[in-house]
């Protein structure tokens, strides 16, 4: 298993030259493609976590990058439901 990178809020993704929601993207795009050349399941988590942009729910952090607590229990639901 491999899982992707998280986005950051829409927020911090606008005002960071290098963390940012273009960069996150890219980089996933590599890991999946790694993954699938390597047998590996690979898992994207930005689905539970992202707004209708496509960044991060501003709401589920402090700092634009890293999730309250209380999101890491959804966070870990997600991988657990990958047999």
């Amino acid at each position: 298993y491999i899982q992707s990178i998280i986005h950051v809020s829409q927020e911090h993704s606008d005002s960071e030259p290098l963390e940012n929601n273009a960069r996150v993207n890219a980089y996933n795009k590599v890991i999946k493609t790694y993954a699938n050349g390597k047998n590996i399941k690979y898992i994207n988590l930005n689905p539970c976590f992202d707004d209708e942009n496509h960044a991060l729910v501003a709401e589920s952090t402090t700092d634009g990058i890293h999730m309250k607590p209380q999101y890491y229990e959804l966070w870990v639901n997600k991988l657990m439901q990958n047999p």
